[in-house]
């Protein structure tokens, strides 16, 4: 009996093991970022079976330069996806020499008009700590 639930906890866990992030506070994703901007997709494109190309027009930037206005992400249908719409804004954190990934563990993230009000303090507290 034992050996079952091993098992079934074993090949059930595997879909949900992909959705845990390593946490990271957003003091440090703001730290770890050479670059954050908030930027609206003007168009994607499919560039294998499962990767999605979006291009971004910058509306603010917050942090540092950004060395590229691309966004990577995924085009699969599961529990952990997050797409990248064409139209909508995205807060985008990038690495220089690194495009920047939009999933469920990324600090990148769909900035939407009807934002949380944790989420709008946090980016208020983004550009006070950015413009310092």
């Amino acid at each position: 009996m034992k050996y079952l639930i091993f098992l079934f906890i074993f090949f059930a866990s595997d879909e949900v093991l992909a959705c845990q992030c390593r946490e990271q506070s957003f003091e440090a994703q703001i730290e770890n970022a050479d670059f954050i901007y908030l930027g609206k997709i003007t168009h994607s494109s499919l560039v294998s079976d499962i990767d999605v190309s979006s291009q971004l027009e910058i509306i603010e930037i917050l942090k540092g330069k950004p060395d590229n206005l691309k966004l990577d992400s995924f085009a699969e249908n599961h529990m952990c996806s997050v797409y990248a719409v064409t139209g909508l804004t995205y807060v985008v954190f990038g690495k220089h020499g690194e495009t920047p990934r939009l999933n469920y563990c990324s600090p990148s993230k769909l900035l939407m008009k009807e934002l949380t009000a944790e989420f709008e303090l946090k980016l208020k507290n983004l550009r006070d700590a950015t413009n310092k």
